[in-house]
């Protein structure tokens, strides 16, 4: 009585001529012979062992669920929203939108901003290394990749920065020579830390501005909001 092995040896050999006879046969003969070696395979698969049955294994130890932990929105609703950027633009008039523009269009760009804002890690520092117009920029794009239509102005993206109550910021002043500076990185984003600091600003708690480091010449204040 042949092995397994040894059957399997013969079972590959048989099976390599089959395929041979299939590519040849082209008359009764080749058919013949065919046919016997698919019955000689047929035979030989036959004697193999079935292999053993796979082994059900039982896991006895008692099952522990945890409850699903809803998720917490940190995102200011629109009515507190609303009450955000009143009270930013009660402290900083001058980011105030120009006359005859409308109200609603307005709070949606602040809130679009203020969801940007929020998606950014926070710096030690204000960042002079990129300007007002990169970041409302990268805002701009980053809100078109969400599908969220909204044209956001400079003095929305200020006035966010401001609302988000943990965002470090220089204020820009022709007057004084300082430009809009922001304590957000350019590139990372954030994990989740701290996400509802804007309450402090609903409390009244508004971070005070920092000192600028240095006086920028008129000639470089070009940035307007």
């Amino acid at each position: 009585m042949k092995n397994d092995g040894e059957i399997l040896a013969t079972l590959d050999a048989l099976k390599a001529s089959v395929v041979v006879l299939e590519a040849k046969a082209a008359d009764e003969e080749a058919m013949a012979a065919l046919g016997a070696l698919k019955a000689n395979v047929a035979a030989l698969e036959g004697l193999l062992r079935p292999p053993p049955p796979r082994r059900q294994i039982r896991d006895e130890r008692p099952l522990t669920t945890y409850p699903i932990q809803p998720l917490v929105d940190t995102a200011p609703s629109r009515e507190e929203a609303q009450r955000l950027r009143a009270i930013v633009l009660d402290r900083f008039p001058q980011l105030q939108p120009p006359d005859g523009v409308n109200e609603e269009r307005s709070l949606d760009a602040f809130c679009a901003a203020l969801s940007y804002v929020g998606s950014k890690r926070r710096a030690e520092k204000p960042n002079s290394k990129y300007a007002l117009s990169w970041f409302l920029q990268e805002c701009r794009q980053w809100l078109q990749g969400r599908s969220i239509s909204v044209d956001v102005t400079g003095k929305d993206f200020i006035a966010a920065v401001v609302a988000a109550g943990d965002v470090k910021f220089v204020v820009g002043d022709r007057l004084l020579g300082t430009v809009w500076e922001f304590g957000l990185e350019a590139h990372g984003v954030r994990k989740g830390e701290g996400l509802d600091a804007w309450r402090n600003v609903l409390n009244g708690q508004l971070l005070r501005p920092v000192a600028p480091r240095f006086r920028v010449p008129s000639s470089q204040s070009s940035i307007t909001i």
